[in-house]
C-alpha cells in the first residue's frame, strides 16, 4: 500500500489529472509535491533519525545512503497527505475524500509495518503534508 505515497504514484496521478483536464489541481499539486520534498530533505538533514530497518538495509548511491538513512519525516506518508488534502480542499466530495483519508492512514500503517518509520515519522509527514497542502491551496 505504500505505492499511494511514492513518487510513481505522484508522477501517474499528476499525468493523469493532465489528462483529465483538472489542470487547477494539477498545478497546485505538482507545487505542493516540490514544496514538500524540499522541506523533507531539510528535516532529514536536520533530524538524523535512523529507519527502524537501518541494519538491513544497503544502499548504493549517495542519494539512496541520504534517504535510507534518515526516517523523520515519512515521505510517502506526507505525499500521501499531500494528496488526500488536496482532493478534500479542491472537490469538497466527502466520499472521495473518506476513500482517500482511509488510503493515507493505510500507507502510514503500512511504513510501519514494513518496518520502514517510527509512529512519529509518519505523524510527522502527515502534518507536514496537510500543511503543505493548505499553503498552496
Amino acid at each position: 500500500m505504500s505505492f499511494f505515497g511514492s513518487y510513481v504514484f505522484v508522477v501517474v496521478s499528476f499525468l493523469l489529472m493532465l489528462i483529465l483536464n483538472q489542470l487547477t489541481f494539477a498545478k497546485m499539486y505538482f507545487v505542493g509535491v516540490v514544496i514538500f520534498t524540499i522541506l523533507e530533505i531539510i528535516i532529514k538533514s536536520v533530524y538524523k533519525n535512523k529507519r527502524p530497518d537501518f541494519k538491513s538495509v544497503h544502499p548504493y548511491s549517495s542519494f539512496e545512503r541520504f534517504e535510507e538513512g534518515r526516517s523523520f519525516p515519512s515521505g510517502h506518508s506526507g505525499n500521501a497527505a499531500l494528496f488526500t488534502s488536496l482532493i478534500h480542499m479542491v472537490y469538497s466530495n466527502p466520499a472521495l475524500t473518506g476513500l482517500f483519508v482511509f488510503t493515507t492512514i493505510y500507507v502510514g500503517i503500512s511504513r510501519i509495518f514494513l518496518k520502514r518509520h517510527y509512529v512519529l515519522d509518519i505523524l510527522g509527514g502527515f502534518v507536514l503534508g496537510i500543511a503543505v497542502a493548505i499553503l498552496v491551496y
